[in-house]
């Protein structure tokens, strides 16, 4: 099988190593279960960082969520404040970021981005199942810092996700 990733298409022909632009985002996106904590682990097999502030394996994924435990956290806090839930179907209300309770997140945000670029020569990856909701918070964060971002998206039959 052969996976290819547009951010991964211009290699080192001497090393076959992957020839990433810097300040590169990678976002890997999907519903639970979908299969995005396997993609995320595979991108980190070909190189791509991930950091080290990983939410540790559970009983529920034994090999690991491969989620940064900052993401997770602004997410769930931004869930919060609009009064949603990373298990619930209900429509979002729209994110304004001038908002005086999501403000704060969208600095803490720019400054994780910031600080993630710097800690990994200008390339991270991450992944937070919340963000199949939170996407366009996340894309006005991306913009402010004005980075190349790819997303990954994990689709998976509805039926075995729930399965």
């Amino acid at each position: 099988m052969t996976v290819r990733l547009g951010v991964l298409k211009h290699l080192d022909k001497m090393s076959a190593t992957p020839s990433i632009p810097k300040n590169k985002i990678i976002v890997v996106t999907g519903m639970h279960r979908s299969g995005t904590s396997t993609i995320t682990r595979g991108l980190q097999v070909l190189g791509i960082p991930l950091g080290l502030n990983l939410i540790q394996a559970q009983f529920d994924n034994p090999t690991g969520f491969w989620e940064d435990r900052e993401v997770v956290e602004i997410n769930n806090t931004l869930l919060s404040c609009i009064g949603g839930q990373y298990d619930s179907l209900a429509p979002l209300p729209e994110i304004d970021v001038a908002d005086a309770s999501i403000h704060p997140l969208f600095f803490q945000a720019i400054q994780l981005i910031t600080e993630k670029l710097a800690e990994n020569d200008g390339v991270w990856g991450f992944k937070d199942p919340r963000l199949c909701r939170l996407l366009r918070f996340w894309e006005q964060v991306f913009r402010h810092c004005n980075v190349d971002v790819s997303y990954i998206l994990a689709i998976r039959n509805p039926l075995s996700v729930i399965d």
